[in-house]
């Protein structure tokens, strides 16, 4: 285990300070319980693959589309 220092804005320290006596532990264990989940978030978010806008193939390429136009939506229900 390593030592280190770790600078805090008093309103975190209060909030960690809270959840250590809550939880009957030390404010050690408290910060390292926080950065384990927010590490591993992180890294289930960068292992994910990024958002790709499905591909439909059509006649031609609906230009002037405004999908606000509810007649639009009509003629495209229709």
């Amino acid at each position: 285990m390593k030592r280190t220092t770790l600078l805090l804005e008093d309103q975190l320290y209060e909030r960690v300070k809270k959840v250590a006596k809550e939880n009957g532990t030390s404010l050690k264990t408290v910060i390292n319980n926080l950065l384990r989940k927010g590490l591993s978030v992180k890294e289930s978010t960068q292992s994910s693959k990024p958002f790709q806008m499905p591909l439909f193939k059509g006649s031609k390429p609906q230009i002037g589309f405004d999908p606000t136009d509810r007649d639009t939506w009509d003629i495209l229900d229709s």
